[in-house]
Parts: C-alpha cells; sequence; structure tokens
C-alpha cells in the first residue's frame, strides 16, 4: 500500500523494535469501527501518556540512545579520517521524547497558554541532550571551542565541495558515511513506515463520526465564547498570531483566544475522541500493514546491533 507522508507527525527515522502480538483482534476492531459499534471514549485531559497501538513498533528510549550513539561514533570517525577534531565523543544518555504529545491535537494545558499563548511553554535550547535522535548529528562542541569550518561543515553534510584536504568526500558526507553504517545489512524496508501510518491514522480519524460531533461542538462552544472558528486548526492557523511566531510580542487576545480553545477541548472531550479514533485506525492499519512492520522491527535489531559494534570499535 502506497502511504504518503503529510508531515503532521514527527517520528525518529530510526525503527521501532516490539512485539507483533497486539495485532491479533484488530480485525474485529476494525468491524466494530466500521458498523458504528466503538466503546464510550474515555475522558482526557491529556495523551502526554496514552498508549497508541502503533506505539509498540518504536525504538525503546535505550536503542534511541544506542542507535544514536554508534551513528555518532561512526561520525566522528570519519571526520578524524579526514584531519579534524571528532566532535561527537560524548555519549547522549537515554531519554524521553521531547515533543510535547498533545500538540498532536493541537492542545496545550490552558494554564500554559494564559502565559504562553499558542506557543505554549518556551522548550529549552538543549532539550535535544535529553531525547537524542539518531537522525541528528549534533556537535559536542562547547562554546569555547571554535566553530566549524567550511570545509568540516562540507564534509559533515556531503554538500559544497567534494573533495577535503585532498580526499574524495563519502557520498552525503560522513553523515551520509554512518547513516550507512548503523543501517549496514538492511533490508530495503520503508523507514518512514511508522510516521506515514501514523499521519494516515490521524488523517482518518478526524473524519470518525465522534470527532466529526466533537469539533462541531467545539465550534459551537468557541463561538458562545464570541470566536468564530470552524476547526481547533482555523484558531490554531489564525493569521493574527504570526507576528507572535515570528518573535513578536504575545497579545491579550491570543491569550484569551488560546485559553477559550483549549478549555472548550476539554468541555467536548476533544482529546479522548480523537484518541480512541486514531487508536482504532491504528489498529486497521496495524492488520493491514504485518509484513512490513515485521520487516521494520527485523531491520531495527539489525541497527542496534551495528550500533553495538561500531560503539566497540
Amino acid at each position: 500500500m502506497s502511504i504518503p507522508i503529510s508531515g503532521k507527525v514527527k517520528a525518529a527515522v530510526t525503527i521501532g523494535f516490539v512485539s507483533l502480538a497486539t495485532a491479533c483482534g484488530s480485525a474485529q476492531a476494525a468491524s466494530g469501527a466500521q458498523s458504528g459499534t466503538m466503546e464510550v471514549a474515555a475522558r482526557l485531559d491529556t495523551i502526554q501518556n496514552f498508549s497508541f497501538p502503533l506505539d509498540q513498533y518504536k525504538e525503546t528510549p535505550a536503542q534511541r540512545a544506542q542507535l544514536t550513539n554508534g551513528l555518532r561514533s561512526a561520525l566522528g570517525k570519519c571526520m578524524e579520517r579526514f584531519g579534524f577534531a571528532n566532535r561527537f565523543t560524548a555519549k547522549v544518555p537515554v531519554g524521553t521524547d521531547p515533543f510535547p504529545r498533545d500538540r498532536r491535537y493541537l492542545f496545550i494545558d490552558p494554564d500554559l497558554t494564559a502565559k504562553y499563548g499558542y506557543a505554549g511553554m518556551p522548550q529549552k535550547d538543549d532539550s535535544d541532550k535529553d531525547a537524542p535522535d539518531a537522525g541528528k548529528a549534533r556537535s559536542d562542541s562547547a562554546p569555547s571551542r571554535a566553530p566549524m569550518s567550511v570545509e568540516e561543515q562540507s564534509l559533515l553534510t556531503g554538500q559544497g565541495q567534494q573533495t577535503v584536504n585532498g580526499k574524495s568526500m563519502p557520498s552525503e558526507g560522513c553523515t551520509g558515511e554512518a547513516r550507512r553504517a548503523v543501517s549496514a545489512s538492511t533490508s530495503a524496508d520503508d523507514e518512514w513506515l511508522l510516521t506515514k501510518l501514523e499521519n494516515l491514522a490521524s488523517d482518518q480519524s478526524e473524519q470518525a463520526p465522534g470527532v466529526v460531533e466533537a469539533t462541531k461542538a467545539w465550534s459551537q462552544c468557541m463561538r458562545r465564547a464570541g470566536y468564530a472558528y470552524d476547526t481547533p486548526q482555523q484558531a490554531w492557523e489564525d493569521p493574527r498570531w504570526g507576528p507572535r511566531r515570528d518573535g513578536g510580542a504575545l497579545s491579550k487576545e491570543e491569550i484569551d483566544t488560546s485559553t477559550t480553545d483549549m478549555k472548550c477541548k476539554l468541555e467536548v472531550n476533544y482529546l479522548g475522541l480523537r484518541a480512541q479514533a486514531e487508536a482504532d485506525a491504528q489498529r486497521r492499519l496495524i492488520t493491514e500493514n504485518q509484513e512490513a512492520l515485521r520487516a521494520y522491527q527485523k531491520n531495527l535489531q539489525i541497527k542496534v546491533q551495528n550500533a553495538d559494534k561500531l560503539l566497540a570499535g
């Protein structure tokens, strides 16, 4: 099945490894969803710890750190081979995803919107240190260390010049070489599979009857407060908040609108209904993509083994 990427959901490039056991019974869930017999959605005021069916296929925090450290090890050795300092010696710790999961449904705690509007609480600049991504090649350089030279940047990314210090650069630079080292001996699976399935499930959930009704109820709630929006996206992406996102001042209008928005979502149980509908859609997609998911998790095992070898070497 060909599934386009919509960019709605951010996902790590590395491959998730978990059992396919919970795929059993998905067909029954799909049948119930299609016939309109879904159970009543739980009332949720956050989905930060909500367990979605596709979560089981993602790499664990420990695996993500191992994959990242393996990639960084290969990256540093590549830079050294061309005569540059290894800026990637520090091991990244095991962490959690810093992306606030509630943003999946354009939700922020009303206490935060009352202070920060639609921006929510500012993220720390060094948040990726706590939750490394194996697709990133962040330098460990301290403020006192000289910034990367043009040659180093070209070697790192593979863009710009094609030779460094008289040697031909590897395809896609040292970053490409390091990624190939981590992915060695894996099959040509679709490494964006989980992202695609999550995006598709999210799109399908928006059309679920319960979510359609919740969106209408949310719109009515907003209109009672004086805000004419048909969908949460319209409120979130209102052009009036553009200057704020570009560094402008936070207005009382944005604070009031965003706080009402979040309170209305809670009033109509928007999070609970969206989460249930998306989980139902994911179960159906798991049933339809079991072979691809098996290949996906098999490749994770190989990648983790490769990372272990890179770190040991």
